[in-house]
């Protein structure tokens, strides 16, 4: 049976200029309220493997649930203009676009978020705090190798106090803390400590594999 063009990779760079008319409605439900996205397919499929493998010629609507129609709609104007604004957005708001391009197959778009990251450290020295909440959100949407699994454990593990461990373990998924432990137990008391260790690495230490 022969492939759509719609659910098939482009083999080169998509560009506004070469897209069809065909668009797809993601609508977004978010407790009680939905917001609609409408998006050319062939945009779509070339940048998110997630879409690709489920866009069809026929199928014109897609309805998600657990997505922030906020951050969707960051991840619409990324499609587009392929830069991500730095309009003073906070480091979760960044990881949680990481988040949905992991969920969604869009590792440019992790890697433009992991680049965001590093900017609100490096200019407005934004960091993670150890009790947020978000620290739980972060490992649990994200893969057992995700290098923003990595970077959180790095954020943390260069900064945390023995008694800050015993204070907010109980909070933290189980998994994460025996991670964070194993890289406390590591750490070079010789490197630069805080979160200038990680930034003496580099956003290049926790990008992934890019697509064309």
């Amino acid at each position: 049976m022969a492939t759509s063009s719609a659910s098939a990779p482009l083999k080169k760079k998509a560009s506004i200029r070469d897209l069809h008319q065909s668009v797809i409605t993601v609508k977004i439900r978010d407790d009680q309220n939905v917001e609609s996205f409408i998006i050319h397919k062939e945009l779509l499929g070339h940048y998110s493997a997630w879409f690709r493998s489920r866009i069809t010629e026929a199928k014109d609507e897609f309805n998600l649930t657990k997505c922030s129609p906020q951050i969707f709609r960051r991840f619409e104007h990324w499609l587009y203009r392929q830069t991500l604004e730095d309009d003073g957005s906070d480091f979760f708001t960044f990881a949680n676009l990481y988040i949905l391009g992991e969920k969604f197959g869009v590792p440019n778009l992790q890697n433009a978020a992991t680049n965001m990251i590093f900017k609100t450290m490096m200019l407005r020295r934004e960091y993670i705090s150890f009790e947020s909440k978000q620290v739980s959100i972060i490992w649990e949407y994200t893969k057992e190798k995700s290098p923003l699994r990595r970077l959180l454990v790095d954020l943390i593990a260069c900064n945390i106090t023995p008694v800050e461990i015993d204070k907010y373990a109980p909070t933290y998924p189980t998994s994460f803390v025996i991670v964070l432990l194993k890289a406390c137990v590591k750490r070079d008391p010789n490197r630069p400590q805080g979160e200038r260790a990680v930034l003496v690495n580099g956003a290049e230490h926790y990008l992934v594999e890019a697509s064309d």
